[in-house]
């Protein structure tokens, strides 16, 4: 017998009952009730969430109803059916009429509409309003007893069972795992909507949505009756036929824990705004250097692979599903698509969970329809930022991307589904965000109903009940066999082998977390319980596992796009395999991109066919298949597509068969395998280390690539060189110098060209060599030199900090250094790599250092003595020099809205305001007086010509950050001013009105007198003020005879003052430096015995020590200037030779010669402050014999014979005339090509070195002075690229540096001994490497 027809004769039976029960209503106030099946609705002690529905025995309870062969077709029953239906309907109202008019109360409404029904047992329950008295297949109880209490329950629930389900309401929903009141069924796929009715009645049910309708079966949340529990609710209608599964709403779980950052450093909030500029020309993505994960997966090897293939990749459409999505963030505003992307609400109240709907989606961390943000863990906004963050626009690349290729953000359409949005009283009496299976459901129909091709989902129900398996396995299934549905799903975060769903479903891909110790902080616990390791590679601590999951990805320390507090747009790293599922996503999207035709299975084989072996050869519980290997499932995708293209029937000849062959069986290979040898034992800094490449299995046909580089520090590994941005290669070896002793670990890829296999390696490196300091011992040395000068502030300290990094780098064009060794170590660095080691310095000194971006560039936000403020240390690194040497503070302690006007997408952070000036350098040094003077000269003689309102003209800078920076805080300064000028009150502003442009406005006003009452009447005016005469001051005593001296410093007496460069231009910084004898280190003192004051004129430039300005203020700069008898180039000097000479300013006597924080390291700056007695002001002066101011070298023609090596010398390559020649180093061989002409200049005191056979000199490349500049042969144009000071001497070697930056020398290759090693230029470090003998030709 059908349902159906067991249906029809229900109704049929239920007609004369229903009457029956409806006229005998008058007979009693007190509804009737049942026993029913008390073993399951009175103390079933089963557990709750276990919704396993119980067989029906067969026969049990249905006796009055037998099964009959013959039954009439479909369309017949079909008419009974309604014919029942009328029937019924009839003979309800009829009897209801009747019942009414006789003055009878009527159960239906007396008792709350409440009618009687048996369920397929013969249990009696309830339903509200139904119209149907009787399940289908129901019997009719053999007798009916009264039930003892009228309306104390709905029929056939205990008074036990109502009493539970009252506790049960009333249980936080958190605790229960699921939501009170309401269950999730499952329909039979032919279910017709009556089917439904009648199995509802059994629970006193009602549809609270509209089902979400799938193929398999409806899948509907269902309101239960107040007088049951979850599981009996659940228990009953699944007995019912037309129900195949019925569960508990499950409250869904977001696997992100542990909780983000556990104490790691969150990054700051960025421009919401970039967007990159074209598919060729964006930006370098600031934090892609932090994104570890891009290359441990290989991304940006498949980004190259999209880009170059010859099919343009599809636009995948790729739906995550989660707690939504920042809009307004920078790297997700232009990717998320607004149209297709939703947010789920309730309408009705909020706790009650009930009709569903959407909205378009507003963000991250709204709940059911409300204005605020009820949650702040942002976590969609971080899973997004995974998969698709917008590349090229300062922040953040996405996994599919597509990096800075031409394919940039064009592989995925990111539509984001919030269905975390059910708010859910907790304990503190607010709400808490949460997510049913029901909401996760209506999410997965959305997705689909949208053409989704790949869902992400980082959420799970931590659960084996038997019906939640069922149901999740069949809803997925048909979405990935039927609608081509790639489901990703994270595999849970107890660190246990327990299943999670929907991750455990068969056709899920589930992914397990792994970490990479060399980029875990070292607080992570991942190591210190692993069970297993493959190099720096284990399961996240934190990951479930079992043979369950698919595959693998990095989940740990993981950075995204961040909504930090639910309102600012910043980027965090967090924990979880929520982070690791998004990884796989992507390539899964990238797979389908390269490869459309590819089925939703077929994708799934693709990815973890390849993926790289982690645990143990083939399939593990451990790690699934693997680690994801990007670059290879893209590469096998486009193979696929390739062969497609490629396949079809062909005939040979005209007139000939064709030949049909067997399909070539697939070839098997051995495994591949990976080594990398080198010479250990030789291993040392400064010179280059070969290492050797060996693959073995695979098919024989091998590329290589070079992977990443990092050096132990803090405890973690952080980036020694970034080799991202290189390819595959057949060449099998590569060199490498380490410039710092130290722990490594090295990773270098091979891929089989054939299959597409790839294996990597990590390798640890120790490097131990006594003349190079590991980084540690660096950073340590820097700070103890911080900590000796006994800064009182924290902006001393870091002002220090500051100087020493731009004093001792430069930037890295070569981008291939972000890493904090790079400034550090190599003297060479990007803006990463500036920022991570002024953090690292300031950290270590007790001092908060926070990343700020924008515009695609990196600098600091410091908090200094209780106040943020933001300080660029690569752009005030630049090299600056002479005039514009207050160029390299420009950007020290400068405010948010400065900040603004030079970074257009820097967003303030309001948890780090930077407002204040109290930290700028040049309103503390003073320095900005330069400006200030004479504007105040102008704006003083308008007041005195009574003007009361006018400009001045700022005077014309070719730097724009002047006029952004400097004129502003000139004018903030002028505001402060006492002008003393009577009665008189003068405002002062600034406008900014070009690039290179602007003018001061000051107004003019009364102002009020202190004796002025509120009146406002004036005071008599006080008369002209008379200066008392002042006695003439004490002429100082002659302490040195006149004469020419070298002035060295008492903090190092080998180090002297020094004109930078040697220079002979006005502004010239003074600064000390290794005493090297030229005429930049010699002063003449002429002493005046009318005024006791000296003046000190440099030999090299016949200029004089001029103080900057004329102003006395601590940290004054100190250069030369034409000498023009004033002030600011007067000296007096005391002391002895004995304990050393002070040198002070006549412009006030309390302010001394100094140097810059007592450092004794070249280049350090010589400025003037106030008088301590320190070493740092204490000075001899030697006096300059006629022998030591001659040249070191007798102008001759000279073999230049290498400090590395005896039998090397300087070489022309190939002994060529032509400009652009090399310069290496050879064996001596005595040709012309070996021999170098040197020209002495007195005035400069340096030379030029000219080859005798090309007559071309020594040429320092595009005249820049960096580390491994090349050196080359040119005409000779007296430039200072081909001028150069040599100091030492004959036994000890002579060092060659460039007059371009006396820091820079001559210097031979890593230290090489070798024919054909390159000459450059390096920063000065006193190596073999960079000393030189020069021999008689």
């Amino acid at each position: 017998m059908s349902r159906k027809d067991a249906s029809l004769i229900n109704r049929v039976l239920c007609v004369t009952l229903a009457a029956l029960l409806v006229c005998t209503g008058w007979w009693s106030s007190s509804a009737w009730g049942f026993e029913g099946r008390t073993h399951n609705i009175v103390g079933d002690e089963v557990v709750p969430m276990a919704a396993i529905p119980e067989e029906t025995a067969a026969g049990e309870g249905d006796d009055s109803l037998t099964q009959q062969d013959g039954m009439a077709e479909s369309e017949a029953a079909a008419s009974a059916d309604t014919a029942a239906n009328e029937a019924l309907e009839e003979a309800v109202s009829q009897a209801t009429a009747q019942a009414v008019g006789a003055g009878a109360s009527v159960p239906g409404e007396a008792e709350a509409n409440t009618t009687t029904s048996a369920d397929a047992n013969g249990a009696w329950g309830t339903d509200s309003a139904s119209p149907d008295f009787a399940q289908p297949g129901a019997s009719l109880p053999d007798s009916a007893q009264p039930a003892a209490d009228s309306g104390s329950s709905p029929v056939g629930a205990s008074a036990e069972e109502a009493a539970d389900a009252t506790e049960e309401r009333a249980t936080d929903p958190a605790e229960l795992g699921y939501v009170p009141g309401e269950i999730v069924v499952v329909y039979e796929g032919d279910a017709s909507r009556a089917d439904k009715a009648d199995a509802l009645e059994a629970v006193d049910g009602a549809e609270a949505d509209q089902a979400a309708e799938f193929v398999a079966g409806d899948v509907a949340k269902v309101e239960i009756s107040d007088d049951l529990t979850v599981e009996t609710a659940a228990e009953v209608i699944a007995e019912d036929p037309s129900v195949k599964y019925a569960v508990p709403n499950y409250i869904a779980k977001l696997l992100d824990e542990p909780a983000v950052n556990k104490g790691y450093e969150m990054a700051e909030a960025e421009g919401a705004n970039a967007s990159i500029a074209s598919q060729t020309s964006g930006r370098l993505d600031d934090l892609q250097s932090s994104q570890w994960y891009l290359d441990y997966v290989k991304a940006p090897q498949a980004w190259n692979l999209l880009a170059n293939s010859t099919a343009k990749p599809a636009k995948t459409k790729v739906a995550v599903i989660d707690t939504g999505a920042s809009l307004t963030h920078g790297d997700l505003q232009n990717i998320v698509n607004k149209q297709t992307s939703i947010e789920v609400i309730y309408s009705g109240d909020p706790e009650k969970n009930s009709q569903r709907s959407s909205l378009p989606l507003r963000g991250d961390g709204y709940t059911n329809g409300g204005s605020s943000v009820d949650e702040f863990s942002s976590h969609g906004t971080h899973v997004s930022g995974i998969i698709a963050a917008e590349a090229g626009n300062g922040g953040l690349a996405g996994v599919a991307s597509g990096g800075m290729t031409k394919v940039a953000n064009d592989l995925v359409d990111l539509s984001v589904i919030d269905a975390f949005s059910l708010r859910v009283a907790n304990s503190k009496g607010g709400y808490d965000p949460n997510a049913t299976l029901y909401d996760i459901v209506y999410a997965l129909a959305h997705a689909r109903d949208i053409g989704a091709k790949v869902v992400n989902m980082s959420l799970g129900f931590p659960s084996s009940a038997e019906n939640l398996t069922a149901t999740m396995e069949q809803i997925t299934t048909e979405l990935v066999e039927k609608q081509d549905m790639v489901i990703v799903a994270a595999a849970g975060n107890d660190g246990k082998q327990e299943r999670m769903l929907p991750a455990a479903c068969s056709n899920v891909i589930g992914v397990i977390s792994v970490s990479d110790g060399a980029h875990l902080p070292t607080g992570s616990a991942t190591f210190k319980s692993a069970s297993w390791k493959t190099g720096s590679t284990t399961r996240s601590w934190f990951s479930n596992f079992g043979d369950w999951c698919d595959i693998s990805a990095p989940g740990e320390y993981i950075i995204s796009s961040y909504l930090i507090s639910g309102a600012t747009n910043g980027y965090a790293y967090m924990d979880g395999t929520s982070m690791a599922s998004p990884v796989v996503a992507a390539a899964a999207a990238m797979v389908r991109s390269a490869a459309p035709g590819l089925s939703a299975k077929e994708v799934k084989e693709v990815l973890c066919s390849p993926a790289d072996d982690l645990n143990t050869p083939g399939k593990d519980v451990q790690t699934g298949y693997g680690l994801v290997n990007t670059e290879v499932a893209v590469a096998k995708a486009i193979a696929s597509m390739s062969s497609t293209e490629g396949s079809g029937s062909g005939s040979g000849k005209e007139g000939e068969a064709s030949e049909t062959t067997d399909p070539e069986e697939p070839k098997t290979y051995d495994p591949l395998d990976l080594q990398i040898s080198y010479d250990k034992a030789n291993l040392l800094c400064g010179t280059p280390t070969t290492f050797t490449l060996k693959a073995s299995g695979g098919s024989g046909n091998y590329k290589y690539l070079q992977n990443f580089i990092w050096v132990k520090l803090d405890g973690i590994y952080t980036d020694d060189a970034d080799w991202t941005r290189k390819q595959y290669t057949a060449d099998n070896t590569f060199q490498y110098t380490f410039v710092a002793s130290g722990s490594y670990y090295m990773r270098v890829y091979v891929m089989d060209m054939k299959t597409f296999e790839t294996k990597s390696l990590t390798v640890p490196i120790t490097v131990s060599d006594s003349r190079y300091p590991s980084i540690e011992q660096v950073v340590t040395g820097i700070v103890n030199q911080c900590k000796s000068k006994g800064f009182k502030t924290e902006y001393e300290k870091a002002l220090f900090l500051h100087d020493w990094i731009i004093n001792n780098a430069t930037y890295d064009n070569s981008l291939l250094y972000d890493g904090e060794s790079g400034v550090l170590i190599r003297g060479t660095g990007t803006c990463e790599s500036y920022h991570r080691a002024f953090a690292l310095l300031l950290k270590r000194m007790g001092i908060s250092c926070e990343r700020a971006t924008g515009n695609g560039h990196v600098w600091s936000c410091v908090k200094l003595d209780g106040k943020w403020t933001q300080i660029d240390p690569t752009w005030n690194g630049e090299e600056h020099s002479g005039d514009l040497a207050y160029l390299r503070h420009l950007y020290f302690g400068i405010t948010d809205d400065m900040t603004k006007l030079v970074h257009s997408e820097h967003r303030p952070v309001p948890t780090r305001p930077c407002t204040t000036y109290d930290n700028n350098y040049f309103l503390r040094s003073g320095e900005i007086s330069r400006w200030t003077t004479s504007v105040e000269k102008q704006i003083r003689e308008k007041v005195s010509a009574g003007q009361t309102s006018f400009s001045v003209n700022a005077e014309y800078n070719p730097y724009p950050g002047v006029y952004r920076i400097i004129y502003p805080l000139a004018a903030y300064q002028l505001n402060k001013m006492d002008w003393k000028i009577s009665g008189k009150k003068i405002a002062v502003s600034f406008k900014q009105t070009g690039l290179t442009s602007g003018y001061f406005y000051a107004t003019v006003t009364a102002a009020q007198s202190p004796d002025q009452g509120e009146s406002g009447s004036s005071t008599t005016n006080p008369g002209p003020i008379t200066t008392p005469p002042q006695p003439k001051p004490n002429v100082p005593a002659q302490t040195i005879a006149p004469g020419t001296y070298t002035i060295r410093t008492a903090v190092d007496t080998n180090k002297c003052l020094d004109i930078w460069n040697g220079s002979t231009e006005n502004r010239a910084n003074v600064q000390i430096y290794q005493n090297n004898g030229t005429p930049a280190q010699q002063f003449k003192l002429s002493y005046d015995a009318s005024t006791g004051y000296y003046t000190i004129i440099n030999m090299g430039s016949g200029k004089a020590l001029d103080v900057y300005d004329g102003r006395a203020a601590d940290r004054t700069n100190v250069w030369q200037y034409n000498s023009n008898g004033s002030l600011a180039q007067r000296w007096v000097i005391t002391g002895s030779a004995a304990t050393g000479y002070t040198i002070a300013s006549a412009i006030n006597r309390n302010y001394v010669l100094d140097i810059y924080g007592g450092y004794a390291a070249n280049s350090t700056n010589v400025q003037i402050y106030h008088s301590n007695n320190s070493k740092a002001q204490k000075f001899f002066f030697q006096k300059v014999s006629s022998a030591s101011s001659k040249q070191p070298i007798p102008n001759g023609t000279y073999v230049i014979e290498t400090g590395v090596a005896s039998n090397r010398a300087l070489d022309v390559y190939d002994g060529s005339t032509r400009n652009g020649a090399n310069i290496q180093i050879y064996n001596k061989n005595g040709t012309a090509a070996q021999k170098f002409r040197l020209v002495y200049d007195a005035g400069s005191g340096t030379y030029t070195i000219t080859n005798a056979y090309s007559g071309k000199t020594l040429d320092v490349y595009d005249g820049r002075a960096a580390n491994g500049t090349n050196v080359w042969q040119y005409n000779s144009n007296g430039t200072a690229a081909q001028r150069w000071y040599i100091t030492g001497n004959a036994s000890s070697g002579y060092t060659v540096a460039s007059a371009i930056n006396r820091n820079y020398v001559l210097d031979v290759y890593g230290g090489y001994n070798r024919n054909g090693t390159n000459v450059q230029i390096y920063r000065s470090n006193n190596s073999a490497a960079q000393k030189f003998f020069f021999r008689a030709a």
